[in-house]
């Protein structure tokens, strides 16, 4: 998963022009949650309204 996560930080501004990514990982999903811990993805909890979710910039 590190490896999915490392290439949408890297590439989705480019593509689609994203300066940032937010995704979910409920806390039942621990490996999701180490893999976007050590890819460098912020927790943010809430996000319009919602818990549970992850943010990281694009690299441009």
């Amino acid at each position: 998963m590190s490896e999915i996560f490392e290439f949408a930080k890297d590439n989705f501004y480019e593509f689609f022009g994203n300066e940032d990514i937010v995704t979910k990982a409920v806390s039942a999903a621990t490996e999701r949650r180490k893999a976007l811990n050590s890819s460098g993805w912020e927790f943010i909890d809430k996000y319009r309204g919602y818990q549970d979710y992850y943010r990281i910039t694009c690299k441009r």
